[in-house]
């Protein structure tokens, strides 16, 4: 059903959603691939510096976000206590 064009488009298109790009950005590296001749390396290189710099971005992010839920974790009993007095939701309800 498929010729080894579509299969070959199909595995570069499934490595570029295992690195995280999007649709968009797929689409652009795609672009390139098909017409090598008028694109230069620097276009895919800004488009995986971009990603790069988002992916470090979202990383900081996220180990803001686990240190701040460690902590929360830390201080609380985790017991069978009611939870009117827990301090994972009273600190979550406490205004910034």
């Amino acid at each position: 059903m498929y010729n080894q064009d579509d299969v070959i488009t199909a595995q570069f298109i499934m490595r570029s959603k295992e690195c995280g790009f999007s649709l968009a950005e797929t689409s652009s590296l795609l672009a390139i691939k098909n017409d090598k001749s008028q694109h230069v390396c620097a276009e895919a290189k800004q488009i995986t510096q971009s990603k790069v710099i988002e992916i470090a971005e979202q990383i900081k992010k996220l180990k803001k976000m686990q240190a701040t839920l460690s902590k929360l974790e830390k201080f609380c009993c985790g017991g069978q206590e009611s939870a009117e007095f827990c301090s994972i939701i009273s600190s979550l309800e406490k205004e910034s």
